[in-house]
């Protein structure tokens, strides 16, 4: 019935600007109407609500499913059941990780987490298999029965992910943890007509390392998909021919949320920890992390950040949260936004139909396509 109403409303507006045609072989339309804007001005600038980072990729991949998913609220059923398997499994590895940081810190002072403590952590295997198997089963299975079968071999391969985790952060410390799924919703973002985008959302961890140059803060995404850490320049985040790179995009909008945080004398972090406390005034760099689990796994030499490599000859150089880094993305994510905001750009379905394969929304379009099996 949901998918109905919005069909009827983007066939009227189908039927306007291409009399005549076959719906199934024209792109959807849906016009900026004034009650279109209302709800899409309420999304960016109401504080209790705001904008993601997965709405703002949903929006540079699809306009339409952006429309549908965030402004309309549309419930669809996703296509393929393993990529709702997916999303399961990286949430066990997830609130996995979460709970353990939690507790763990909780034992030393400011959150300082040392080789030895996670060394004897990872030593009673014991530990690390109840925290996953908690997550398992409320994250995955949903009920308490054995783990047997095919979900034993899935619960074996996350504790393999956990563990893979474990064991390079123990390599990384000490650090100091600041938070595992540090939620966040507050205006960010000014645009050039005064308004405040509001956005929110959920960073996988924030932690904080001492180095001989000052302190360096890691904002970490984690990812359980195919890894693309390099980009040529900022603009790659925001380009609709690149939609590898916006998860690069997401990392950096949890770094402008840390960059105004910081901005903030009082803030506090998890177990009402100060970063001041903590720097004693030391510089501080933030940099983007974008943690490909199973890359992990595969590759002992594996880097969580961020490269720039403007070609094929280039040195790929690391990015960081520079003051330029954050002016030129600021720009693109305001200009994104005042598209989005721009009533004479309409809501329409992607050209490429590749992008339609495996979204929620793709038999409601009628968009045709042939879906290959995932690999």
């Amino acid at each position: 019935a949901e998918a109905d109403r919005w069909r009827h409303k983007a066939d009227i507006q189908v039927q306007t600007h291409n009399a005549g045609s076959n719906i199934a072989s024209q792109p959807l339309i849906v016009q900026k109407a004034p009650h279109v804007m209302q709800q899409l001005t309420d999304k960016l600038f109401d504080e209790k609500r705001g904008i993601s980072a997965s709405a703002i990729k949903n929006y540079l991949r699809c306009t339409l499913k952006f429309y549908l998913d965030s402004v309309e609220y549309i419930q669809a059923e996703d296509r393929l059941n393993d990529e709702i398997q997916d999303n399961e499994f990286g949430n066990v590895v997830h609130s996995s990780l979460e709970a353990i940081y939690n507790k763990i810190s909780k034992k030393t002072p400011n959150n300082y987490i040392t080789p030895s403590v996670l060394d004897a952590l990872l030593t009673d295997k014991s530990v690390v298999h109840g925290f996953v198997e908690t997550a398992f089963r409320e994250q995955y299975m949903k009920n308490d029965a054995p783990i047997a079968g095919q979900e034993q071999m899935v619960f074996d391969v996350a504790e393999r992910y956990v563990r893979c985790v474990l064991e390079a952060d123990k390599v990384h410390a000490p650090f100091y943890f600041l938070g595992a799924e540090y939620k966040f919703r507050a205006p960010y973002l000014s645009l050039p007509d005064g308004r405040v985008v509001v956005l929110n959302g959920s960073i996988d961890r924030i932690d904080l390392k001492q180095e001989d140059s000052g302190y360096v803060l890691r904002v970490i995404d984690y990812k359980t998909g195919s890894p693309h850490q390099n980009i040529t320049c900022i603009g790659d985040m925001f380009s609709r021919e690149k939609s590898d790179c916006y998860n690069a995009m997401q990392a950096c909008m949890y770094c402008l949320v840390m960059e105004q945080m910081l901005n903030n004398p009082d803030a506090k972090f998890y177990n009402e920890v100060s970063i001041r406390d903590i720097t004693s005034g030391n510089s501080i760099t933030i940099e983007p992390h974008l943690l490909y689990v199973r890359s992990l796994v595969d590759d002992e030499d594996y880097s969580s950040n961020i490269f720039v490599k403007p070609d094929r000859y280039a040195e790929a150089t690391k990015l960081v949260w520079s003051p330029e880094v954050s002016q030129q993305y600021t720009a693109l994510l305001a200009e994104t936004f005042s598209e989005m905001l721009d009533c004479e750009v309409p809501f329409a379905q992607v050209e490429a139909k590749n992008q339609c394969l495996y979204c929620q929304f793709g038999d409601s379009c009628n968009r045709e396509t042939t879906p290959s099996k995932k690999k």
